[in-house]
């Protein structure tokens, strides 16, 4: 069968209702992944993220459900976190310098990545006086709620 994607907004509704459609998400309601990854020089790392319902099959809320893409993207920076410049080797000569690590995260959907990255650098710094930020952020209001429940859960606050 074949699927013609259109729409006024150079096809970005269209392509994401296709999405959708295909994938059988918007019936899917909440569910709680946990999603596994292994680094031999990192260790474990579990990231659980909530996928939530299309709000009113609305396509353009297509982000709540966490995406392929994303999935191999954690975890390839799982698996070479150097690429990404997220972990400094056991041994080399490193002082970090003034200016904290920032990480930035366009496009969230449920935040698989940006919370990857987040505990790939705490397990990376863990033993040096380094800060990080990660900043996850999206454009639609429900996958937005989504994102701020998925952070909340899984990254405590630091006290102010």
């Amino acid at each position: 069968m074949a699927h013609r994607i259109s729409g006024s907004n150079g096809g970005f509704t269209g392509a994401a209702s296709l999405l959708a459609i295909r994938s059988g998400v918007s019936a899917a309601g909440m569910v709680e992944r946990i999603f596994s990854f292994n680094s031999g020089e990192i260790g474990k790392i579990d990231v659980r993220v909530t996928d939530i319902s299309i709000e009113n099959q609305d396509y353009r809320s297509v982000e709540v459900q966490t995406w392929g893409g994303a999935y191999v993207l954690a975890e390839t920076i799982v698996e070479h976190p150097e690429q990404f410049g997220l972990v400094f080797r056991i041994g080399e000569d490193y002082t970090c310098g003034e200016r904290p690590l920032r990480v930035l995260q366009l496009g969230a959907g449920t935040g698989l990545v940006g919370l990857t990255a987040a505990k790939v650098l705490v397990a990376s710094l863990a033993k040096r006086d380094c800060r990080a930020t990660v900043v996850a952020t999206d454009f639609y209001p429900s996958v937005l709620d989504n994102l701020k429940t998925n952070i909340e859960k899984k990254v405590p606050r630091e006290p102010e």
